[in-house]
């Protein structure tokens, strides 16, 4: 039961019901679709991202920037000139 409102139609079911026959009632189930229904296919999906990596390196080209370099997660360099290491307490 997905809403307030069938919530509240099953509970004033129950409290109209006799109390020897309440075992006996179920709440209504609305059927709903399962899959949501889409405009798109998965190819025009794709389609529609290819077009728009294209379209971002042709921009990027165009433009005259340098595309960013891509480190990994151990290999990773920091533009930052190192910490001071830590005095040692006496």
């Amino acid at each position: 039961m997905p809403g307030i409102t069938e919530r509240r139609e099953y509970a004033e079911l129950l409290l109209d019901t006799p109390r020897d026959e309440r075992a006996s009632v179920k709440p209504k189930i609305t059927k709903k679709e399962t899959k949501p229904a889409l405009d798109d296919t998965s190819e025009d999906i794709f389609e529609q991202a290819r077009n728009l990596i294209m379209l971002s390196a042709t921009l990027l080209n165009a433009s005259g920037a340098k595309p960013t370099r891509q480190h990994s997660a151990s290999g990773r360099r920091s533009t930052r000139p190192p910490a001071a290491p830590l005095p040692h307490p006496a």
